[in-house]
């Protein structure tokens, strides 16, 4: 019984990492175009700045 808890647990760990790795790293098709749905924005000096087209949210706006 103790083993297949463990399993278990150890199979939702499992799919809980993918899912995070494939959010963090896929593809976001309904990101901001600008910012990559990031919500920011790399400038010359390496600080973050807002993306001025999403308002940092690192979604795209209804309509687009």
């Amino acid at each position: 019984m103790i083993r297949f808890l463990l399993i278990a647990v150890g199979i939702i760990a499992i799919v809980y990492v993918v899912k995070k790795l494939l959010f963090l790293y896929g593809p976001r098709p309904s990101g901001c175009q600008r910012c990559d749905g990031h919500g920011y924005w790399r400038a010359t000096r390496g600080e973050k700045v807002t993306c001025d087209e999403c308002g940092g949210t690192g979604k795209a706006k209804r309509g687009e």
